[in-house]
């Protein structure tokens, strides 16, 4: 049988856990995260230069100032409405609601729909200034070698100021740097497709970034072969072609090198 834990205990983990739902969202903390990982704040979007469709943000939400200032109060504070909430041209734009060029971005019943809903109705509240602040992001796992046609889940952790830290899996932003070794869903699963090589999958939380790094070998073992460590850069060398499994080329004449170099 498992040990029963103290009524003190289970009490304790019920009110914090409780505490933590019924937090209200805030601006900084909660809303921004979702218009980065939406795609609403990017250089394709309203982060560029001079906005879209006359509706500008700071590029990646790097000035929430800026950013509060053109969703709650530019033209008149149109596009919030604090006696309809769920009717506010914030919400229903990205929600397919109302006619919008970069089509749905939060759909309904999910959670970022939801906690930009629930940031309406809370009266759009921005976060403390002495509120702990993400200091850092971590990924786990941080590498892996895979196979052709894997997958691996992703894990990311916000680490605050206050000591605290936070699953934010469902809230970073992921980007793959070689779609055609592996790609990332938005939930932060990541594929490997049929090519070999090595792909880094970059989760952003707030400003902070953290990278996983995916290995796929070539598929077959490498054959033997001996390679001279010149340089502490051949010993590194050496080792990520053994993990790739590949046999380098010959080493090349003189002539050859000069011909590379100057080509």
């Amino acid at each position: 049988m498992r040990p029963r834990l103290p009524l003190a205990c289970l009490t304790f983990l019920l009110a914090t856990s409780a505490n933590a739902q019924e937090r209200p969202p805030t601006f900084e903390r909660d809303i921004e995260p979702i218009l980065a990982r939406a795609g609403c704040n990017s250089g394709p979007c309203h982060g560029k230069s001079r906005g879209q469709n006359g509706f500008q943000l700071s590029l990646l939400g790097f000035d929430p100032d800026f950013d509060y200032q053109a969703i709650v109060q530019e033209a008149r504070g149109r596009r919030v409405l604090a006696s309809a909430p769920e009717n506010s041209m914030f919400l229903a734009k990205p929600a397919g609601r109302m006619a919008h060029g970069g089509g749905i971005r939060l759909k309904a019943g999910e959670r970022g729909y939801q906690m930009v809903l629930a940031w309406l109705k809370a009266g759009m509240p921005r976060t403390a200034a002495d509120a702990p602040k993400v200091t850092r992001i971590d990924v786990d796992p941080g590498e892996r070698v895979l196979g052709f046609k894997e997958e691996i889940q992703l894990k990311v952790t916000a680490h605050y100021s206050d000591g605290s830290v936070e699953d934010i899996t469902r809230r970073a932003q992921y980007e793959s740097n070689d779609t055609e070794i592996a790609s990332v869903e938005p939930s932060g699963l990541v594929h490997t497709l049929g090519m070999s090589g090595e792909a880094a999958i970059m989760a952003r939380y707030q400003g902070q970034v953290a990278t996983f790094r995916a290995t796929v070998p070539i598929g077959s073992k490498a054959a033997d072969y001996a390679f001279p460590h010149q340089t502490v850069v051949d010993k590194f060398t050496h080792q990520k072609w053994q993990q790739l499994q590949l046999v380098p080329s010959e080493v090349c004449s003189d002539e050859q090198f000069i011909r590379r170099v100057s080509l």
